[in-house]
């Protein structure tokens, strides 16, 4: 297991959680935010790469 000793090297999943209000409570809105806006350049790079996905997960199990 490996531990992150300071907030710069904190992946963003762990970052968004550092959003919080006077309280200490989530703040739901900036981190939903956050959350689509980490996830954006995933989906973006799997639909414009579906078709060579899709072709390699098929050729998987042919044999020859």
């Amino acid at each position: 297991m490996y531990l992150l000793s300071s907030a710069e090297r904190f992946t963003l999943p762990q970052a968004l959680t550092q959003y919080t209000d006077a309280y200490g409570g989530p703040m739901w809105n900036i981190q939903l935010a956050a959350a689509t806006l980490t996830a954006l350049p995933v989906l973006i790079v799997f639909v414009i790469a579906q078709k060579q996905f899709v072709e390699g997960l098929a050729h998987t199990g042919l044999k020859g």
